[in-house]
């Protein structure tokens, strides 16, 4: 008995084309449907894009239409025998393997989407991180570290870096910063001088005299003295290395010419041109000033400055502008991308009706006005102390303030005693006094140590319960014990400008930039606990225990009964883990040591009882008294001078110096701005998963309906398990695939810093990426595989059957591999870069970059999945170096589909045949109906029609799977 099956021609393409099988297509038209003609070893060959495939061709010239004109002939085969009984087992439990794969595949698919839905929820791939928690922590983290040390290295997860002041839960949490910031960062003497010149050459010429510096030189070669008095002159020297006091360092670098004429254009004239044109050296000079920021480059600018000995540029403190302060961090994810994020932002300001510094020096812009003006004393005088004209020959530069009335006369008596002590007004200079490096240290191990310390079980709930005063009064002993003494004002640059009180009552407050004359301030302290940790490490480096607090106490107005006992209690807890801070004395006496020799005051004018109105200037310097008690309090001046709450400024004047201490300032802060964290990426990366889990799901309904209605479980079990690999290529394609790839490349290499809360103290770690997800991750890794896999089956052709699995669970094993053996640890790096606005009217920097992801990580991942594909096909390529090719030509199959699907049984009369739900897998919806298979092909998009294969009617049951299979061979 035989069966006989035929085919009819293909009745596909439009009648009006009048194209028949056979027909020649020119290259051009090829190239346009994607098909593509070359030869290869006298071969010649067309290689279809759409399929990834090439069919060997009989000429050069014969390029057909596809798909071809079926064959009419009838095939006659002998009748099929009965499949062994083994056979069929091994189809029952293929099928039940293939079904239990799918389902677990499924699983895992929608598993995966939560995981990138709670992994990839920002464009950094940080899971958790929000503007609520992570964010705000992290930013007060490097704020915090920044004021002690801008240029560090943090390590987030070792347990040094914690807060107790906010709760990271809420929503509404702050980012925090200092006050004194700005001022940080302008005052810097290691800002490299090749940014200084960049900034000056960028800055508005008509800004250059609001700059402020006093000057003492024109040129840096010091033949133009510019010093207001003769003495001021001489203390020059002492800063002959720094570039700020030379205006040859600013005019060298005015880019536009034409600005500063029309802004100063008389006053420079007179105050320096003018002269300056009587020699030949001031000629030379002024020319090539004008033309060194068009014809020098920056470096040889340096290296002009260094050749004069000039190694730094700092500017003056003064307080009639509020500068412009705007930082930010950035974050790295896996990719390298950098993203940035606010830390802070001060607008900035001019306030000339607002300030007291202008009392010390009134800027170089108020002396080049007054030259230019004829209703004032020196108007038409020179600045140069060498020219006849000099405008201070003659004329004192404070009798200019009195002119103007920033000085009124006669002077109060707190303001006579601070010239007394100082010299002449309108010649004081402001030196800003950096933070020893010692008390930073000493300030960042303690709060180091700290927050390991609590991190332990049960201690930040006992650190929480410790007492803290929320406000404290202290006054100095010599002060209180002074019955007939009055505090008669606090601000050095005001003198006794508030009515005078006794002592107990307070200390006024002292100078900041943002408090005016006639404040009725007291100078209190706010303690945390963290201040108080350092306040008493540092007393009990420099102070005998014996009645120590019960003394403390005596200096605080405002104490209560049991304050002996809290301070008592702190230091006991102290003392329980005082290995933790085992460094702190040392440091705490480098410290003590550095501040004693800056000789930096508490300043009072104080007044009697008897003489309300008389006021003299009172300096108290810090470590410098024999009152150890008060050593407590400033302590604690201490810590908020290194925690940038406070400032100390020098005033330099020609009679002498005092280096003052400023009051402190409330710590600004902002809201964590919710659009600052991109989610654009992320967004896109998440869609393209859910749409891939729907096709795929999609795909095994589709699939389902198929296997149930029409294959009668005729199908290829061990099919299925090419299910990813076959409809992710077909139905989903390659890019979107890669795009599922990027997200477990960006999963398995970024790190998973979140933030822990215990008893109110909020720290941040960095845990191991759970193991579900990291097997799940690494399994999206193999479309990365497939892709590749389907890239390089043109080349690979029948190997691809036999390397294409191992290759995709070796890359598999190795992304689990590497990630448990590889944890990426976040990093973060303080490293400020500032941008200078005109110099000291703002600064923009980037303070930190927290590099999140690694992308060398990436890359390895990458590159081991590549050396899986290529590794699995040289192997298998050496062990079967002679491997049979296929047999089966058909223009409906994409290669994967042709080299992955197991069609061995499925081979009949030398046709091939699909069943149904494979067919569904490899892009081909069929429909059998009124004898003939309707196949649509998705990948395409075309409709072929071919008549169901005609068995004999005594045909075995067992072997109608072939009339349920469409003829893939004649497709």
């Amino acid at each position: 008995m035989v069966a006989r099956f035929g085919f009819a021609p293909n009745p596909v393409a439009p009648p009006s084309l009048h194209i028949s099988a056979g027909s020649p297509m020119s290259a051009v038209v090829a190239a346009m449907c994607g098909l593509f003609h070359y030869t290869w070893k006298g071969n010649h060959y067309t290689f279809d894009i759409k399929l990834w495939h090439h069919v060997k061709n009989a000429s050069a010239v014969s390029l057909f239409v596809v798909p071809l004109e079926a064959s009419n002939k009838l095939l006659t085969v002998t009748r099929l025998p009965p499949p062994p009984r083994l056979r069929v087992a091994k189809h029952w439990i293929g099928l039940l393997c293939g079904l239990t794969y799918l389902s677990f595949t499924l699983i895992g698919n929608i598993a995966y989407l939560d995981i990138v839905r709670e992994s990839l929820s920002n464009d950094f791939f940080w899971a958790g991180f929000n503007t609520s928690g992570m964010y705000p922590f992290l930013a007060n983290q490097i704020n915090t570290a920044s004021a002690l040390n801008p240029h560090q290295v943090v390590v987030l997860d070792d347990g040094s870096y914690g807060d107790t002041t906010q709760q990271y839960s809420a929503p509404d949490t702050l980012i925090r910063w200092d006050t004194t910031a700005a001022h940080r960062t302008l005052f810097d003497p290691t800002t490299p001088l090749a940014t200084v010149v960049t900034n000056l050459r960028a800055m508005d010429p008509c800004r250059l005299p609001w700059m402020f510096s006093q000057y003492c030189w024109l040129d840096m070669a010091q033949r133009w003295d510019m010093a207001v008095s003769a003495l001021r002159q001489i203390r020059c020297q002492r800063h002959s290395s720094n570039g700020a006091i030379f205006f040859e360092t600013g005019l060298r670098n005015i880019v536009d010419w034409g600005a500063w004429t029309r802004c100063w254009g008389v006053s420079y004239e007179n105050g320096f041109a003018q002269y300056l044109s009587t020699t030949t050296d001031g000629l030379h000079w002024l020319e090539s000033t004008q033309t060194a920021a068009l014809t020098t480059l920056a470096s040889a600018e340096v290296a002009y400055w260094s050749a004069h000995g000039v190694a730094s540029f700092v500017l003056q403190w003064q307080n009639y502008k509020t500068m412009g302060w705007s930082d930010a961090f950035t974050v790295t994810n896996a990719f390298g991308f950098m993203y940035t994020l606010p830390l802070s932002n001060v607008p900035a300001a001019v306030h000339l009706r607002q300030e007291t510094s202008m009392r010390m020096y009134w800027t170089l812009a108020s002396d080049m006005w007054a030259i230019s003006a004829n209703t004032t004393r020196i108007g038409g005088g020179s600045l140069l102390r060498k020219s006849p004209l000099f405008a201070f020959a003659n004329v004192t530069t404070e009798a200019l303030l009195y002119d103007n009335e920033t000085l009124q006369a006669p002077l109060t008596s707190g303001l006579s005693s601070l010239r007394a002590r100082l010299g002449p007004f309108n010649a004081v200079d402001m030196w800003y006094v950096p933070c020893p490096a010692s008390v930073r240290q000493l300030a960042a191990t303690i709060a180091a140590r700290l927050a390991q310390l609590l991190r332990l079980p049960g201690l930040a709930a006992a650190f929480a319960a410790l007492p803290v005063r929320d406000t404290v009064q202290a006054i100095p002993r010599v002060l209180l014990a002074n019955s007939s003494g009055l505090v008669a004002g606090g601000n050095i640059f005001c003198g006794n400008d508030v009515a005078p009180y006794p002592p107990y009552g307070g200390l006024y407050s002292f100078f900041s930039a943002g408090k005016a004359c006639h404040s009725l301030n007291l100078e209190l302290l706010f303690p945390t606990a963290a201040q108080l940790v350092f306040a008493i490490l540092g007393l009990n480096a420099s102070a005998s225990p014996s009645q120590k607090w019960s003394a403390v106490c005596e200096l605080d107005t405002m104490a209560p009964a049991s304050c002996a006992e809290d301070y008592s209690t702190f230091e006991t807890f102290l003392n329980v883990h005082s290995s933790h801070f085992a460094r702190a004395e040392t440091l705490a006496n480098d410290a003590y040591f550095d501040v004693g020799l800056l000789n930096v005051s508490v300043v009072q004018f104080m007044a009697t009882k008897s003489f309300l109105t008389v006021a003299d200037l009172a300096l108290l310097p810090l470590f410098r008294g024999l009152d150890k008690a008060y050593a407590f309090y400033e302590w604690c001046f201490l810590h908020e001078w290194a925690m940038g709450k406070r400032e100390v400024v020098k005033l330099e004047g020609d009679a002498g110096s005092i280096t003052a201490l400023s009051a402190a300032e409330a710590l600004l802060s902002m809201p964590p701005d919710a659009d600052s964290v991109p989610y654009s990426f992320t967004w896109l990366l998440q869609y393209g998963c859910q749409y891939i889990t729907t096709v795929l799901i999609g795909v095994v309904g589709l699939g389902a309906i198929h296997m149930v209605v029409m294959s009668h479980s005729d199908v290829e079990g061990l099919n299925l398990f090419c299910f990813n690999r076959l409809v992710g290529l077909v139905w989903v394609g390659r890019p979107l695939l890669l795009v599922r790839s990027v997200t477990a490349l960006a999963l398995l290499n970024t790190s998973t810093l979140s933030l822990e809360t215990t008893d109110g103290y909020t720290y941040s770690t960095s845990p191991p990426l759970p193991w579900n997800k990291t097997v799940l991750a690494a399994a999206e890794v193999t479309w990365l595989v497939y892709v590749l896999n389907d890239l390089g089956s043109c080349v690979t052709l029948q190997y691809t059957s036999i390397y294409a699995f191992k290759s995709a669970n070796a890359a598999w094993a190795v992304g689990i591999a590497s990630t448990y053996l590889m944890q990426v640890a976040p990093t973060c790096r303080l490293e400020r870069s500032c941008n200078f606005i005109d110099m000291d009217a703002g600064v923009k920097c980037t303070s930190g970059a927290v590099i999140i992801g690694s992308l060398a990580r990436v890359q390895l991942l990458s590159g081991l999945a590549v050396v899986c594909v290529v590794g699995c096909f040289v192997i298998d390529k050496w062990r079967w170096p002679n491997l049979r090719p296929l047999d089966l030509v058909t223009a409906s199959l994409n290669a994967q589909s042709i080299y992955m699907l197991k069609l061995g049984h499925w081979k009949h009369g030398g046709e091939y045949f699909l069943d149904t739900t494979s067919a569904v897998m490899a892009g081909l919806f069929t429909l059998k109906r009124d004898g003939l298979w309707y196949v649509f092909d998705i990948k395409t998009w075309r409709l072929f029609i071919r008549p169901v294969v005609q068995f004999d009617e005594d045909l075995a049951d067992h072997n109608r799977r072939f009339q349920r299979a469409i003829p893939i061979s004649r497709i």
